[in-house]
């Protein structure tokens, strides 16, 4: 992972994947599913269901706890840990 030149501070460019990681600001619990808001341009948010997290092997938990350490790829609707 690495920072593109010229982005704002939670914009990496995703080597592995393509595309660009915002990070993750803060994370809302619902019944079905973990909200996820970062600092972006329009839809500065999205919907991950259970089983898409455990499909990504994202722990939800620790994506309520610490929603910081995680990173989005908004076009292709993925979490990655930064750590």
């Amino acid at each position: 992972m690495k920072k593109q030149p010229g982005t704002t501070g939670g914009q990496q460019e995703n080597t592995t994947m393509g595309g660009f990681m915002e990070q993750i600001e803060k994370s809302k619990k619902f019944q079905n599913g973990i909200q996820v808001f970062w600092s972006g341009a329009d839809n500065s948010m999205d919907f991950f269901t259970y089983d898409e997290l455990v499909e990504q092997r994202i722990n939800a938990l620790d994506l309520l706890n610490n929603p910081g350490i995680y990173l989005i790829n908004p076009a292709d609707h993925r979490l990655e840990s930064s750590v």
